[in-house]
């Protein structure tokens, strides 16, 4: 296990052993620990391992009784450790921050296991019953042991493969799991027992009773969040795009370093290739404009602009399975994602801050039950909503209100898969042979609700907060990159009272995001505070790909030899799609082309590593 995931950069080391059991931790070069802070790190019969970082140091080592003149220096590990011992397995809600920790309590001879909420941590295990259970922060970890069977999980596969969210537990191998976000895991006489212990909710705001008290104490929860994450970091960078999310957190990470004397590096990914043909729906392929009006708002901000020139979409899609062992969701990031990683390394950041959970958090857009004709009319104007669709708000405005509520307040339905062959490269006959279609109605894929009861549970669907996937990734990548990472705007408190927010503050009629914008009035400049488009990744991806189209040919005759590939994988699908983003870019359904191709490509080169193996 050690070899598989220790990189040049992880080399301090430490085996506990006892009896049948073994605990293990491997920390960076450039951790300098404390002595009592050396895991995994044991006192009396309890023993930890753990990852973390806690925002409620102090009100949380004043319940542990920890004296004030030993709160600064205790170190994370040993105070989730007084914490079990305090609250034994009830102990996951008191703290507050992201960590992932595991105790061997040889009192209960049992073993605890827990992860926070919405932070940028993940467990991963394997149990065979009555023989072995293994866990790591690492998949890459656990396939270095012999004992686990290297075997691909065809549900997950073919739910990748149609474009569907398999259940969060799962891994692309059959047997490994992921713990979700807020559960924790206990093994006790060889018998696993999962629970959640923490979950999202709205936080009760009171004492409020104008429009600026909520966005003043927004602003102070959204400080707090970013200044928790680069609080005794020397060098700091921020993923920056054109939009809000990102543009949010680089204004507050420079407000606070600006005062430190600190400066803050942005790196921004950038087209190689003119985007205006990808972008007729009134988004922006181009988000270098926004980005340099943020970082000339701000005088400590260097910008740094990736056009992955030297990282091809397919260089970003082995760099992905080497770093994450699993075919992963949205592909045509991932080269941007790598170099982005790649520079920040070289420039030697500590931490790099992103903006990714904004959306149902911090620049919530809000529910309106309607919009005003002229909003309809500038909406569509702007090609962001369709015609049906401004039909549909039309009607609503002529509506009234009870009607409407009466709409929202039906049953919620969730969207049925459409496995439709020329919208997907998974093989029918495979499809058929898992039941896919059974597989989702009896649960196995995250349903994804079509209608909302309320504007509260619209905003939990994007969040997602038991979704352990975004977290276990930039945790691996993280530790490919000899970095932290982390996201201000999956902060639980901040989240939690965005969620508290009355919904009519998050829109006038005229804005949408309204509690964003007005908080960053000062922070941000009003082309990107006020700017309603949105920006679209990689939106040159498809004349990237007809740069790779010899390389993808090949790609594809190897798949037809591997019977493995060709099994679950329809490979003449993936050629038409191929065929017309080599000859017809300017084709209207050019996007699913590429999303059918590179989902195929992701998927086929991954399952080539079980190839004469099962």
């Amino acid at each position: 296990m050690e070899k598989a995931i220790l990189p040049d950069h992880w080399s301090q080391k430490k085996i506990w052993l006892h009896e049948n059991i073994a605990l293990g931790h491997i920390s960076r070069k450039t951790e300098i620990s404390l002595p009592q802070d050396q895991l995994p790190y044991t006192e009396g019969e309890y023993t930890i391992v753990c990852s973390s970082r806690i925002d409620n140091r102090e009100l949380l080592c004043g319940k542990l009784g920890v004296p004030k003149s030993l709160q600064t220096d205790i170190p994370d590990a040993l105070i989730v450790l007084k914490a079990y011992q305090k609250w034994g397995n009830d102990c996951p809600p008191e703290i507050e921050g992201e960590w992932a920790f595991g105790i061997w309590d040889n009192n209960k001879k049992e073993l605890f296991l827990a992860r926070d909420l919405l932070g940028n941590t993940g467990i991963f295990y394997f149990h065979q019953p009555g023989s072995a259970f293994v866990f790591s922060s690492s998949v890459k970890a656990l396939l270095a042991l012999d004992e686990i069977p290297k075997i691909p999980n065809d549900a997950f596969i073919a739910g990748r493969l149609a474009n569907h969210l398999s259940q969060f537990q799962d891994t692309a191998y059959s047997g490994i799991y992921a713990l979700e976000s807020g559960y924790s895991l206990t093994l006790k006489d060889r018998e696993l027992i999962k629970r959640k212990h923490t979950t999202l909710r709205a936080s009760t705001i009171t004492g409020m009773s104008k429009p600026e008290d909520y966005i003043e104490s927004f602003l102070e929860h959204y400080q707090r969040a970013v200044d928790l994450r680069i609080k005794d970091q020397d060098r700091v960078g921020v993923t920056l795009s054109g939009g809000l999310d990102s543009g949010s957190v680089s204004a507050l990470a420079a407000t606070s370093l600006k005062d430190r004397g600190q400066r803050l590096s942005a790196y921004t990914s950038i087209p190689l290739f003119d985007t205006s043909l990808m972008t007729t729906d009134g988004r922006f392929g181009d988000e270098r404009p926004y980005a340099d009006a943020t970082a000339d708002f701000h005088s400590n901000i260097d910008m740094n602009y990736i056009d992955g020139k030297d990282v091809s979409i397919l260089d970003g899609i082995y760099r992905h399975l080497e770093i994450h062992d699993s075919p992963g969701y949205a592909v045509p990031n991932f080269f941007w994602i790598i170099a982005i990683l790649e520079k920040a390394r070289s420039h030697g950041i500590q931490t790099l801050l992103t903006g990714q959970g904004g959306n149902g958090s911090v620049s919530w857009t809000g529910s309106p039950i309607r919009m005003s004709i002229p909003t309809i009319w500038d909406r569509v104007m702007r090609k962001e909503i369709s015609k049906t669709s401004a039909l549909i708000n039309l009607l609503k405005y002529a509506m009234p209100d009870f009607m409407i509520h009466l709409y929202r307040g039906r049953p919620a339905t969730a969207h049925l898969p459409i496995l439709i062959p020329a919208k997907s490269p998974i093989n029918a006959d495979f499809a058929d042979r898992i039941d896919l279609r059974g597989l989702y109605h009896t649960g196995y894929f995250h349903k994804i609700p079509k209608k909302f009861n309320t504007p509260i549970d619209k905003r939990l669907a994007i969040i997602s907060p038991e979704n352990q996937r975004p977290g276990n990734a930039w945790q691996e990548s993280a530790f490919a990159f000899d970095m932290e990472i982390l996201d201000p705007t999956r902060d639980r408190k901040l989240t939690e009272f965005c969620l508290g927010i009355p919904d009519t503050l998050y829109h006038d009629g005229k804005y949408d995001r309204l509690v964003i914008r007005q908080a960053m009035k000062n922070l941000l400049p009003d082309k990107v505070r006020l700017n309603q488009k949105r920006g679209r990744q990689a939106a040159d991806s498809p004349y990237r790909l007809q740069q790779l189209h010899k390389e993808m040919e090949s790609l594809l005759e190897a798949f037809q030899r591997s019977e493995i590939v060709s099994k679950r994988i329809d490979l003449t699908i993936m050629k038409s799609s191929l065929k017309v983003i080599t000859h017809h870019v300017d084709n209207v359904d050019i996007d699913l082309h590429c999303s059918i191709l590179l989902r195929g490509i992701t998927t086929g080169l991954f399952l080539l590593r079980f190839e004469n193996k099962i």
